[in-house]
């Protein structure tokens, strides 16, 4: 039987080329830090602008993203088809924490609706643009990225989800010139174990829409109004979070444990 399942940029990119592979890397790594740059400034535009026209620029910033990213990046995919997970336990915990997640999504979004219009509409293009541009570059181009470093590890997925997740949550470091280190911190640990979510919805559903509605209702909130989205309870962030991140681990090591006898199977 031939071996049906592999990684997806493998269509794309010769990875027993190293010359082809590392220019590739190079292009993928110019290809985020402008995109970042974009992402991370485009706020300075804004407050430069009239309340109509934030909408209006926020709106192309999303369109730009998109159109940007899928012409110049390889693959939205991980597998060339969708891999599912073994371990029926695995699956219903995963779907036990995204549940308990949506919830409390739910709980914030229900609380937005009670801001006057023009609030939402601004923070629902807010929730948008974190969620398509974030998913784009931290799950898209970066995860293809580490893919494409790691392509030589057995256990690629697990260091590439890990590697990703990290500098999703650094990334945040951003926040530290409008709120306090304390709720930064925070942040961090939060955003490391969405990181890790995502990565598995990610090679869960070999695609991006579901971490993009996931990430959406995660920032569809009251607090992407304020000046900080920290939290500076840090023992409490620990103590909840911790404990699903290590969790996470386990499931994303198993997903890649099943990919590798999928992908040896002969």
């Amino acid at each position: 039987m031939e071996n049906k399942y592999y990684l997806a940029i493998a269509d794309e990119v010769e990875l027993d080329h190293k010359d082809n592979v590392k220019k590739t890397i190079i292009g993928l790594i110019i290809l985020e830090v402008m995109l970042q740059l974009c992402y991370q400034l485009y706020p300075v535009l804004l407050s430069l602008l009239s309340k109509n026209c934030r909408v209006i620029v926020m709106a192309i910033l999303v369109t730009f993203f998109v159109a940007v990213t899928k012409h110049f990046s390889f693959t939205t995919r991980v597998f060339n088809k969708q891999v599912k997970p073994l371990d029926k336990w695995l699956i219903k915990i995963t779907l036990i924490i995204l549940v308990l997640k949506v919830l409390l999504d739910l709980i914030n979004v229900s609380s937005v609706f009670k801001l006057p219009i023009h609030q939402v509409v601004v923070i629902g293009l807010a929730a948008l643009i974190a969620a398509v541009c974030e998913e784009f570059m931290f799950r898209g181009i970066l995860f293809d990225i580490f893919l494409l470093i790691f392509r030589k590890s057995k256990f690629n997925i697990f260091w590439t989800a890990i590697t990703s997740s990290a500098l999703f949550s650094l990334s945040h470091l951003i926040n530290l010139t409008h709120q306090p280190l304390i709720s930064t911190l925070g942040q961090i640990i939060i955003t490391f174990l969405l990181g890790l979510i995502f990565s598995y919805l990610h090679i869960w559903t070999n695609g991006l829409t579901w971490c993009i509605i996931f990430h959406f209702f995660q920032d569809f909130s009251p607090q992407l109004a304020k000046s900080d989205l920290g939290n500076p309870h840090i023992v409490g962030v620990m103590i909840m979070n911790v404990p699903v991140i290590i969790v996470m681990l386990i499931c994303i090591y198993a997903f890649n444990t099943r990919y590798l006898k999928l992908n040896n199977s002969k």
